[in-house]
């Protein structure tokens, strides 16, 4: 299997506008003007999303299905891609199988996760959080 470094982020979908409202926010100014939906976006239950923004189930699903491709044009090869942090977490909370209220876990600037993929699967994370050169 390919090694894909970080996670790709595709073309945004037409669920995931521009401009969401807590954009700009604190998490503190966030939590303050939509205390429900940040609370459900911390937990990541199901149909979680920022206001006015894409589900994180959408999210995590279009997150999935970017790495595939990436696969399937780099057989065997190692792809170096760069992503946000919350949807790099997504596809840990994917492939992990780790609960959903664990998602938002600490991942440093510059930091490197590792993944396999095929153009059917995206495997569990191998070295989440790495800081270092990719092999």
């Amino acid at each position: 299997m390919p090694r894909v470094c970080a996670a790709w982020t595709a073309a945004r979908s037409p669920s995931c506008p521009p401009k969401f409202d807590w954009d700009g926010l604190t998490p503190q100014e966030a939590q303050a003007a939509y205390p429900q939906a940040f609370a459900d976006y911390l937990a990541y239950v199901p149909g979680a999303a920022t206001p006015s923004g894409e589900l994180l189930d959408l999210a995590a699903q279009r997150m999935l299905l970017s790495m595939r491709p990436l696969a399937a044009l780099h057989l065997g090869g190692t792809v170096a891609a760069v992503s946000l942090a919350a949807t790099v977490r997504l596809l840990i909370s994917a492939t992990t199988g780790s609960p959903r209220d664990q998602w938002r876990l600490t991942l440093p600037n510059g930091g490197i996760t590792v993944f396999e993929a095929t153009p059917e699967d995206v495997a569990a994370v191998l070295v989440p959080n790495q800081v270092a050169a990719v092999e």
